[in-house]
């Protein structure tokens, strides 16, 4: 018996080596999509919490660019319009009212107004001298009376003035205004 028994034993030790060579098998496939499951969550909870850091600075940095694209263009629209107003005043290919007409004309332009109109007072009657006005609704030698216009405020107060009131009343009743005083 003893023999058999011992004959027996090489069978039985190589089946219990299979059953844990695959038990053992198992248990590191089951270890590893554990430990894959578990970097997968650390990696979803780091990859949040980088978000919730660097987001506010992304768009803090995002904030910043735009900002400097705005004054860049700012700038490159103020650099214009200085060459613009060298470029009328400096030549001597126009006249006096044409050149006054350009520069309205730049004026309207960089202050994204549809009118800019240069005019004079006279007595109780404001004369339109120069006018760049697409619509033509004002022409220059055009009077209005003084009273209930909108140069009223600007006389009053002698410096530059802001009136908004969109009506359709010509001169129109929205306008930037700046008194100009001829010696």
């Amino acid at each position: 018996i003893r023999q058999a028994a011992l004959y027996d034993l090489p069978p039985l030790f190589n089946t219990a080596a299979r059953l844990y060579a695959d038990e053992r098998t198992r248990l590191l496939g089951t270890l590893t999509a554990t430990h894959t499951a578990f970097l997968g969550v650390i990696l979803l909870v780091l990859g949040a919490q980088a978000l919730l850091i660097f987001r506010p600075l992304i768009h803090e940095a995002q904030r910043y660019i735009a900002q400097r694209d705005e004054s860049e263009a700012r700038l490159r629209a103020r650099e214009r319009v200085t060459r613009a107003l060298y470029d009328i005043t400096s030549t001597t290919q126009m006249d006096y009212l044409q050149k006054v007409q350009a520069l309205l004309c730049v004026g309207c332009d960089y202050f994204r107004m549809s009118v800019g109109m240069l005019t004079r007072i006279d007595g109780n009657e404001l004369e339109v001298i120069a006018v760049h006005d697409p619509d033509h609704r004002l022409t220059p030698g055009q009077r209005f009376p003084v009273a209930g216009q909108y140069c009223a405020a600007v006389i009053k107060s002698d410096t530059p003035v802001s009136i908004d009131n969109t009506g359709q009343s010509v001169p129109p009743d929205h306008c930037t205004s700046m008194p100009v005083h001829v010696a």
